[in-house]
């Protein structure tokens, strides 16, 4: 990351308040009102602030361990991003396939934009005795730092990473760069010249792997970069239908899209 995150101090220095109010604040502790709450979260969010993470916890002895059934956290942020059949299938394979080796799966939502609710999942995974997180989705970097920074480990699913955070992660995802790739050579291959690139929302993880392959591929074959044939989505089908739709009846000259 290029810039330290804020301590509670320099919130409670922006706030005029404590650093154990601003504390509490964030925890949504009862004894503190909502408008001090309020107050703090939004200068939290202003600053960029992310809760701090121990560097360990406690194990539990060997008896304990046994005893009770292991479980995983599946964090489903979903950014921006529209609930999709492929998110909604990835979450029920993932729960099947733990429960079948014998993990319990706690899954933990995370809209995109709700600070709040982003601070509750983090002291939730903090206090929690899970053996991996399993991101699902996407968050920003910062976010996705916090989550790389706690203890257990981090799994990302079909996401390759963020270059702007720090730290050790696992990832299991598609090769979505030489797929768009393959797509590009493949058209071209067939005699298209004129092709467009419909991605997704700017700056998340598969848009800025399949716009590298397809400004690859073009380079390499040569053929010129229309910024014109450059266009945006939000991965909704229904969206990307109506965008090509658009540029068909707004004349834009085509032959392809990947």
């Amino acid at each position: 990351m290029s810039r330290s995150a804020p301590t509670l101090e320099q919130i409670a220095v922006s706030c005029h308040l404590s650093a154990m109010t601003v504390s509490r604040a964030l925890r949504s502790d009862p004894g503190i009102s909502e408008t001090t709450r309020l107050k703090v979260v939004a200068a939290a969010k202003r600053m960029g602030y992310r809760p701090r993470v121990k560097a360990g916890r406690p194990r539990r002895s060997r008896d304990a361990a046994t005893a009770i059934r292991p479980s995983v956290a599946v964090v489903f942020a979903t950014d921006g991003v529209p609930s999709t059949f492929f998110f909604s299938h990835t979450l029920a394979a993932l729960e099947g396939q733990l429960s079948q080796r014998g993990y319990i799966c706690r899954v933990l939502a995370l809209p995109g934009g709700q600070y709040e609710r982003f601070l509750a999942v983090v002291e939730n995974l903090r206090e929690g005795r899970d053996q991996a997180i399993l991101l699902v989705g996407a968050m920003p970097p910062r976010q996705l730092q916090s989550l790389i920074d706690l203890n257990p480990p981090l799994i990302l699913v079909d996401h390759t990473g963020d270059p702007r955070t720090t730290g050790d992660y696992d990832a299991i995802a598609f090769d979505n760069t030489e797929a768009a790739r393959l797509a590009v050579k493949h058209l071209a291959g067939l005699g298209r010249r004129r092709i467009a690139l419909l991605s997704g929302i700017a700056d998340h993880y598969f848009s800025r792997d399949i716009e590298h392959g397809y400004h690859d591929m073009l380079a390499l074959l040569d053929l010129p970069l229309d910024c014109t044939l450059l266009w945006r989505g939000n991965f909704d089908p229904r969206q990307a239908r109506q965008i090509v739709l658009d540029q068909i009846e707004a004349g834009t000259s085509f032959d392809a899209v990947v």
